[in-house]
């Protein structure tokens, strides 16, 4: 059995013989995961929206076809870059628990010949695409009574339905439930005073109740698929099915404490905010370090419950 007190307690103990270095791959991983998780910014500038731009299918296909370039380039970067990395820094993290492991180990994925290569970059998809399914399969249905919700009162959809609508397509994709909420509120007050803002506030609360429930099960299935990376910095040759297999089975029962764990660090990130986010450089390699005590707690369970043992799971052999 695992507890925060305890994965919070063996990181720092541990995270002190090697935390510089531990920075520097915090850092490089970070520059490299920017690097292949920046989208395009599309096309920006000063252009006269009301002119003849404005009707020419031509200039509207080229910032179609741009931005999906960009968002294709990104989607590759993500994917055959942005995720192997992902996977190294788990493996030197979970390699300098014993000893201190060496900055190489944040590239081990592209190590080993191509099948290992593939195999990451396969698996690591496939979570990615999954999650993403279980959003918009959860969120679908959200959308549509949010909005049947919002057009059932005519006068609110008339006098406030652009604004809302826009609240409700960044709620429901970016699950920025508080942010998108205030924001509408506050410019509503601003432009109509206190008795409009009041309206849309008892407009918005069922599009965030429908917001948080359809956000229930994308959060669960975020947590299943949790250990998946760590699996594969363990066994980078393991079939998929049973990568994901492995990670249901370790996180089963667990998915609550995880997420107590996340919550735990809260207040370090709202400290890292104040700072600037750069308060966020120096506290990385304690999170990660946290989740790989973690990773190897949830190794050890399913040691225990027989649905792995050291043969499957060998270690990290340097």
């Amino acid at each position: 059995m695992w507890n925060r007190a305890l994965i919070k307690s063996e990181a720092k103990s541990r995270l002190r013989r090697y935390y510089w270095m531990a920075l520097l791959v915090c850092l490089v991983g970070n520059l490299v995961g920017g690097i292949a998780g920046g989208t395009s910014r599309g096309v920006s500038g000063s252009l006269d929206l009301d002119g003849e731009l404005l009707y020419n299918p031509v200039f509207w296909s080229a910032v179609l076809g741009a931005g999906a370039i960009g968002v294709l380039f990104s989607l590759a970067a993500k994917v055959l870059l942005g995720n192997p990395v992902e996977m190294g820094r788990n493996r030197y993290f979970l390699e300098s628990r014993e000893a201190p492991s060496i900055f190489e180990k944040l590239f081990f994925a592209f190590t080993g010949g191509g099948q290992r290569y593939k195999n990451v970059i396969l698996t690591l998809f496939m979570r990615d695409l999954k999650l993403f399914l279980w959003r918009v399969l959860n969120r679908l249905p959200g959308v549509i009574i949010s909005f049947l919700l919002v057009m059932m009162d005519g006068s609110s959809w008339m006098n406030m339905g652009p604004l809302l609508g826009l609240g409700v397509a960044v709620l429901l994709v970016e699950e920025s439930l508080l942010v998108v909420i205030c924001l509408i509120l506050f410019v509503m007050e601003f432009l109509f005073g206190a008795v409009a803002a009041y309206s849309v506030f008892l407009s918005a609360l069922p599009v965030a109740a429908i917001g948080i429930l359809c956000s229930i099960l994308p959060i669960i299935k975020h947590y299943e698929y949790r250990m998946v990376p760590y699996i594969l910095s363990e066994r980078p040759d393991l079939p998929q099915q049973r990568v994901f297999e492995l990670s249901r089975d370790m996180t089963h029962g667990e998915k609550w404490k995880m997420l107590l764990l996340d919550l735990s660090f809260v207040g370090w990130y709202l400290l890292a905010l104040l700072s600037c986010c750069v308060g966020w450089i120096f506290l990385q390699p304690y999170i990660e370090a946290s989740y790989a005590e973690l990773y190897t707690a949830l190794r050890e369970k399913a040691f225990g419950m027989g649905f792995s043992d050291r043969t499957e799971l060998p270690g990290f052999l340097r």
